[in-house]
């Protein structure tokens, strides 16, 4: 059965009229992360506590290097049995768990106490970051443990 060329033709435009679409979408759900981190990651750094042999942490490790490929930015990963004093510092009762904090300041914001998945830590961090900046009010991230 063949197809007539018109119909080829309108089909061709249409798939074309989408993509365009979806890539401009796309670029517009991502600038509101884009454009409130990267420029920012430089004043922020993130802290991630795990164990060894966990198997939580064993699936968000590769969660979060993916994110710092996308999004660079400082990362501090703390082993809780080498380093006691910063876990209680922290108050880590959990891992995997993921802090952000602000260079130079005492601010921090809990982003997860458990495994996360990619779009949940990007927005998270995100959101974060947005808060920090004072860009957000906390009823805007309801469920996130914010620290002094």
């Amino acid at each position: 059965m063949k197809i007539p060329y018109l119909r080829l033709k309108m089909l061709a435009k249409v798939s074309r009229v989408a993509l365009f679409c979806l890539i401009i979408i796309t670029a517009f759900l991502r600038s509101d992360v884009d454009a409130g981190t990267i420029e920012q990651h430089s004043r922020y750094g993130l802290i991630y506590f795990y164990e060894d042999g966990c198997p939580y942490c064993e699936r968000q490790t590769p969660v979060l290097q993916r994110y710092l490929r996308d999004y660079p930015m400082a990362v501090l990963k703390v082993e809780i049995r080498h380093r006691p004093d910063l876990t209680a510092r922290f108050n880590i009762t959990m891992v995997p768990t993921i802090i952000l904090v602000q260079k130079g300041s005492a601010s921090r914001l809990l982003i997860s106490k458990g495994a996360i998945g990619y779009q949940k830590l990007k927005y998270r961090i995100s959101d974060g970051i947005k808060y920090l900046e004072k860009q957000r009010r906390q009823k805007q991230i309801v469920g996130w443990s914010v620290t002094p």
